[in-house]
């Protein structure tokens, strides 16, 4: 046998060894064709060794003959190399230590084997192979001195590298974290070597890495190294291994790799990925019970990355990625995994809850409930995720349950973060969420947090502005109007939890939800859309007790639990055995029952009161005798224990000097948490006074440190320990420290201090007429903004009017800003009576200042407020107010209330208005204006044309305001028209590219939250399908007409129910239709006033039902004039009310609209859709009731021909029914048949599409011929 044929088996046994059983005869019978004994010999091979034990770890070829060589003789020599010994043997050759006699030195030398030399694809195998390390000079790469030839051995001398395989060396023992991640390093460094010189290594594992004597690895073995550049034009270099060949040590390949897919260098950090985990874990995350198993799960399975090590959570991340299935999904390069593995903190392993020391929680009497929660993690792990929400009263043990959790979660490989919701205010909204995201910032991988974060990093810095400083490359923000921006956070916030959930499992805790603000629930809630398709648990406690009613966290429960998008866990006391298990691990021994039932007494078995009281009896010395054992026979008179907790804490809190308890009073009202120099800058004429208190305090576990990197931290154990504090001190004392605490963050933080924006605000509010009342308005000012910067409406507003109520009665210029911000914040909250009010109030002050501008600016969100809600009388005198406080002065502001009086009078039917051309205006500003008021100008010329029935011109500007808004990164101004451009291009007839424009327009409106256009592209799809036949969709297009109808109001919602009406109406579903007719015809004060009517009378009429004329009468008023500009709205209202006349029988009536019907062609309507006559044939039946026999078969045959080529099935019979009816009202020779003829297929495609109307129509009209 050649060993080109035994090369070829072997190759074609790997492939069919990494498959199914099943799918191994289908590899067999396309590679092997005619080839009947190559099918057999692997065949065999497969049935001889089917998991490729033997075969995995050497060549096929040595399973299929006996074809070897011997070995070397110690002394042969090979030019100037002496042969020393046999290092080892392998499918490609046999390695010998050699002496190099010209250089005296010693050197390895692999030698390919004897039934290997005349094979020319071992031979290129092996030249490559030195070729490629020969190109790479690293010290963790093994040189290449010379590849050579003696008698016709083909030979490579290398580097003798003395040691032991990897591995060898993993085999002896886990290794520590700090020599572990040294060896990882060595290797990615080597690779990333490999990698800058274009080549990728392909067989990257633990055999092909040496760990020298001197500790440093060295990587062997680049037989299957592939460039991964392209090749030259006319290079003769050709692949070695074919399609659907395998090449590499499967235990170790990429998915890609082991599915025979193209790889590049990302399958080398898939590999290395594997290693890395075997060096921290300790095992194979991916082996199973046989080699075929463990391909099996590289392809199919997570890797199990559990560990009972302190590894560092980022660290289990950055594995997580480099073994990710698709290599789109892992890092790009090398280079950015030794980044991430430099910059890695080693020194946080554990929970982001973890108690410090490394002390494991142990859980007392909640077996229960950590079985449940434990479900919960197996579920989220496993892709399905969920909330749960941990409620109790304060001390029950919430918060140490939760830690628990994620101290198993960390054990199972997950990433853990806590966010905390606080009583008092000052935290910025979303403090929660903050929190977590400046953890991840500390721990994670930067190139993954990068990577997670995605094109939603613009988003996400608004909630964490020191993202920017992290990542400079983060581009700005899009701008979107006020009322959208919350909708395109928390959207970009789910993706971005969405993108670092597909890296590794996430758990995350909000301790103290019932604290939380209505942004940070808001934003939850938003999360839970998504959360069951997501690796993810969310854990919440909240206390149960005493809940205020007029916080947003009440009416959030009541929804989460009432839309089951939450699962309750109440927690409940301790029983007395639960007490005496907490006394046992409190004090190391088993308590007396004497102690353990009046502690229960006293304390009912909450576990917080429980541990206060043990400490505050055992600092006592109440509980231990001399020599540390429990006293015997305690009695409750002896013990003395304090009536309620608060007594307990402040008995404790007692023991303390008064200068820690001073101290401590101090830190209580900077809140929950304090930094260390903040609490020092406040005792700065006692240099050690801040340390010493926390010192003593965190001795008496009443503070506890956090973990962070920024500055030193601490946290009280328990908000009731703040409390006790903090109510201690009158009022009048409070407000100077809460002042005192501002100045002092002025001072600590004045470089940065517009973070502290919100703590600044609180904290000189709280300190009432001791603070300076302009510092005060001016902080809180800055809070609302940078709270409405991050779509917090509703703290936006709390600052804003405290700001107000400190200037109540100033008639100024600032009092105007501050009543048009929060005008802008209740416009955002969909609160519109309030924002109008706002507005004006803005106006009256902006007036009252002499600010011309800053009133003209502040007309434009009023007006759009009037505009979509249809209060077109109150917008146009906005735009008069405002064009006049301007006078004759050029500016931005007057270009847009021109248009906005333009588009105004087109809704209002006032065309002669509304055809006012702006550009000269445009033109005629002084300097170019802000490419915002181009961009916005060429919108509202967009808006107007359309609504002024000029399609093309509009479609054109719709097109130039799309590419404005485009290159400016725009995406509200991107879609804000597109509905338009679509729907003019259906109606011009381009139905495909309308049909494109409102599909690739949807999911980018749904993001930036604009509904409107989201609705309008909503129908212009099911129009489409409607008018194509899909009738199936008609329940669908109902439910998201409701969707949008409350969840968010859009205007002209009557075009979609009459849309609605009309595909029932065709498919004989007469009293729906009639139904949607009615439902449609609400009043109406835009140009669609009329269509409701129309459609009811069309309907009524084909269904013979009574009424006909009185719709009629309410919908001819609104049909357009001959020679007359009509709105977008009354052309279809046109197109139905010709049709209805016509069946109703007023022939005169339809016959005058004739000419009217002609300019609605010249407008360039072509297609109106929904169940909907083409415009050519409503023109025909015009025209032929006005006897305009010629005019009429023209139209009749063009809408045939129309129908057809566009497969408008819906249309098909119409229009032959209606070319029917004229050729038998002119009857002239052949009329009779070709009207005969067109009613069978009508007929037929009635039939065919289930429509039934046309059907009776069109059956009734043929007996009559």
């Amino acid at each position: 046998m050649s060993p080109a044929r035994l090369e070829q088996i072997e190759q074609l046994y790997r492939a069919a060894l990494v498959r199914e059983p099943a799918q191994r005869e289908a590899l067999l019978e396309e590679v092997c064709g005619d080839d009947e004994e190559l099918k057999h010999q692997v065949e065999a091979l497969l049935r001889d060794d089917p998991d490729g034990d033997d075969l995995l770890n050497g060549p096929a070829t040595d399973l299929l003959d006996d074809l070897t060589m011997e070995p070397l003789a110690a002394g042969t020599q090979l030019g100037s190399y002496r042969i020393e010994g046999l290092l080892g043997a392998g499918g490609m050759g046999e390695v010998y230590l050699a002496h190099d006699l010209r250089l005296d030195r010693r050197v390895a030398i692999k030698i390919l084997p004897t039934r290997l030399l005349d094979d020319a694809v071992a031979r290129e195998r092996l030249r490559r192979e030195a070729l490629a390390a020969a190109a790479l000079d690293h010290p963790f790469i093994c040189k290449i001195f010379e590849v050579g030839e003696h008698d016709g051995a083909l030979f490579c001398v290398m580097e003798y590298v003395r040691g032991e395989t990897l591995f060898a060396r993993m085999g002896a023992g886990r290794m520590n974290l700090p020599e572990a991640l040294r060896i990882a390093g060595e290797i990615a460094e080597a690779v990333a070597e490999a990698h800058a010189n274009h080549f990728i290594h392909r067989d990257l594992k633990p055999g092909n890495i040496i760990l020298t004597v001197q500790g440093h690895i060295k990587v062997l073995d680049f037989g299957l190294a592939k460039r991964i550049e392209p090749r030259a034009a006319g290079s003769d270099e050709v692949p070695l291994t074919g399609s659907g060949m395998v090449s590499g040590t499967p235990q170790y390949m990429s998915p890609e790799q082991a599915a025979c897919g193209a790889v590049d260098q990302r399958s080398d950090l898939f590999s290395f990925g594997i290693i890395l985990a075997e060096l921290v874990t300790g095992r194979h995350l991916f082996r199973r019970n046989s080699p075929l198993e463990t391909v099996a799960a590289i392809l199919r399975d997570p890797p199990d990355l559990t560990t009972d090590s302190d590894v560092p959570p980022g660290l289990l991340v950055l594995i997580r990625r480099l073994l990710a299935k698709s290599p789109e999904d892992r890092y790009s390069t090398m280079c950015d995994v030794l980044a991430d593995m430099a910059a890695m903190p080693l020194g946080q392993g554990g929970s982001a809850g973890a108690p410090r020391g490394g002390v494991r929680i142990t859980l007392i009497g909640r077996e229960q409930e950590r079985a449940r929660i434990m479900q919960s993690l197996d579920a989220a792990v496993a892709g399905h995720g969920s909330l749960l929400l941990i409620s109790g009263e304060p001390g029950i043990g919430k918060t140490y349950l939760t830690r628990a959790i994620l101290e198993e979660a960390v054990r199972r490989g997950c990433f853990t973060a806590i966010g905390h919701c606080y009583e008092a205010e000052g935290a910025p909204p979303y403090v929660p969420f903050i929190e977590m995201l400046e953890y991840g910032a500390r721990t994670l991988p930067r190139d993954t947090f990068r990577h997670a974060l995605g094109d939603a990093a613009p988003e996400v810095a608004k909630l964490m502005p020191q993202l920017r400083r992290i990542f400079p490359d983060i581009p700005p923000a899009i701008e979107l109007p006020p009322e959208q921006q919350r909708r395109y956070l928390y959207n970009a916030y789910r993706e971005f939890v969405e993108r670092a959930s597909k890296v590794t499992p996430l758990v995350a805790v909000f301790e103290d939800l019932h604290w939380a603000d209505e942004p940070t629930l808001l934003l939850l809630r938003h999360l839970l859309q998504s959360l069951a398709s997501m690796p993810v648990l969310l854990l919440g406690n909240y206390r149960d007790v005493e809940l205020d009613v007029n916080r947003p966290f009440v009416r959030t429960l009541e929804f989460l639990l009432r839309e089951k998008q939450a699962t309750h866990l109440p927690l409940r006391r301790l029983p007395l055995a639960g007490t005496e298990e907490l006394l046992a691990t409190l004090s190391g021994q088993a308590p007396p029952p004497s102690a353990a039932r009046i502690v229960f007494d006293h304390t009912e078995g909450n576990p917080f009161f429980v541990e206060e009281v043990f400490r505050h009896l055992s600092d006592e010395g109440r509980l231990f005798d001399q020599q540390g054992a429990w006293r015997q026979g305690l009695r409750s008179d002896q013990l003395q224990v304090p009536q309620g907790i608060r007594l307990v804490l402040g008995r404790r809190l007692e023991r303390l000097p008064e200068e820690a308890r001073r101290v401590l009073t101090t830190a209580a009202v900077i809140g929950r948490t304090f930094s260390l120099p903040l609490l020092e800058e406040l005792e700065s004429g006692r240099p050690d006074a801040a340390l010493d208190a926390v010192d003593q305090a965190e001795q008496a576990h009443l503070v506890e440190s956090e973990n962070t990197d920024r500055e030193p931290r601490y946290r009280f154990v328990h908000e009731l320990i703040r409390q006790t504090l903090a109510t201690a001190v009158s009022l009048p004392r409070r407000q100077r420290l809460h002042l005192r605490v501002a100045d002092a963050i002025e001072r600590v933080y004045a470089s940065s201090v517009d973070a502290h924006a919100p703590a600044l605000a609180h904290h000189r509010y709280q300190a009432g007429a001791a603070a300076d009342k302009e510092k005060t308005v001016m902080w809180l000012a800055r809070a609302g903004k940078q709270a409405a910067a991050t779509a917090a409406f509703e703290e936006a507003l709390g600052h804003l009017d405290n700001a107000l109520s400190l200037l109540a009665g100033e008639q100024s210029a600032r009092m105007a800003e501050l009543h048009s911000e929060r005008a802008t914040v209740l416009r955002s909250l969909g609160r519109m009576p309030e924002a109008i009010v706002a507005f004006e109030q803005a106006l009256a002050l902006f007036t009252a200042a002499g600010e011309a501008g800053r009133f003209a600016e502040m007309c434009l969100p009023l007006v759009e407020i009037y505009w979509w809600t249809e209060r077109l009388e109150e917008a146009r005198e906005v735009c008069r107010r405002g064009l006049e406080s301007l006078g004759s002065t050029l500016s931005p502001a007057r270009i847009f209330l021109l248009y906005a009086v333009a588009g105004i009078s087109a809704l209002a039917n006032d065309m002669d208005t509304a055809g006012l051309s702006l550009i000269d205006e445009v033109e005629r500003l002084p300097v170019p204006p802000h490419p915002a008021v181009i961009r916005a100008a060429v919108r509202f010329q967009t808006y107007t044309n359309f609504i002024c029935a000029q399609l093309e011109p509009a479609h054109q500007a719709g097109c130039k305001a799309e590419r404005l808004s485009e290159s400016a990164g725009d995406l509200w101004g991107q879609v804000d028209v597109a509905w338009i451009r679509a729907l003019t291009a259906v109606n011009l007839g381009r139905i495909e590219e309308g049909v494109s424009i409102a599909r690739q327009a949807i999911p980018i409106s749904e993001r930036v939250g604009h509904w409107g256009n989201a609705f309008f592209c909503e129908d212009i799809l099911y129009n489409g399908r409607f008018a194509r036949g899909d009738f199936e969709c008609a329940a669908e297009a109902a439910a998201v007409l409701d969707r949008y109808e409350r969840l968010h109001y859009v205007p002209w919602g009557v075009k979609f129910k009459v849309d609605l009406a009309n595909v029932a109406r065709v498919q004989g579903r007469m009293d729906e239709a009639i139904e949607w007719c009615r439902r449609a015809k609400t009043p109406v004060r835009n140009h669609w006033g009329g269509y409701a009517h129309a459609a009811l009378a069309l309907t009524l009429a084909q269904s013979g039902a009574p009424g006909v004329s009185q719709a009629l009468e309410d919908a001819l008023p609104f049909a357009p004039r001959a020679g007359h500009p009509a709105p977008y709205g009354r052309w279809p209202t046109l197109n139905l009310i010709i049709e209805a006349l016509a069946i109703a029988g007023r022939n005169e009536e339809a016959a005058a609209l004739y000419p009217v019907a002609e300019d609605m062609l010249a407008l360039g309507y072509s297609i109106m859709w929904a169940g909907a006559a083409l415009p050519r044939t409503t023109v025909g039946i015009a025209a032929a009731l006005a006897g305009h026999w010629p005019r009429a078969e023209e139209h009749h045959q063009a809408a045939v021909r129309q129908a057809d080529t566009l497969d408008l099935r819906v249309c098909q019979p119409i229009s032959r029914y209606w070319y029917a009816d004229m050729l038998l009202a002119r009857d002239e020779a052949g009329d009779r048949a070709r009207a005969c003829g067109l009613l069978n297929e009508a007929l037929v495609q009635c039939e065919s599409l289930g429509t039934p109307l046309y059907f009776r129509l069109a059956g009734e009209r043929l007996a009559g011929a």
